[in-house]
């Protein structure tokens, strides 16, 4: 069964391809497998809860349904880069590092 992706595609800005790997229905074989981060990130929900966020897929996925406030050049930043590692066009350590600026800009990252 074919799915339509272009609405997932339209509200994330981003291609076809890291549309389908948040459907779980990626082509791109082992790319997923060469994004997990050397050592997760962790967010804090509340001074009692914390999430790790362990690659860009993860990260995507936290940005674009619980980030506290959505907007700004580091979530944006983050945003592009963690899309662009999902296609394979950016380097994981890139998405990392975007990922983590923008944690510290939204103040969730755990020390």
């Amino acid at each position: 069964m074919k799915v339509d992706l272009s609405p997932i595609a339209e509200i994330c800005g981003t291609s076809g391809s890291a549309a389908y790997f948040f459907c779980g229905q990626h082509a791109g074989g082992d790319k997923m497998s060469s994004d997990l981060w050397d050592k997760p990130i962790e967010l804090m929900i509340d001074s009692d809860h914390f999430r790790s966020v362990a690659n860009s897929r993860d990260a995507i996925a936290y940005l674009m349904s619980s980030w506290p406030t959505k907007g700004g050049k580091s979530f944006s930043a983050a945003r592009r880069a963690c899309l662009g590692a999902i296609d394979g066009k950016v380097d994981s350590a890139t998405a990392k590092r975007a990922f983590i600026r923008a944690a510290m800009e939204a103040g969730i990252l755990r020390p």
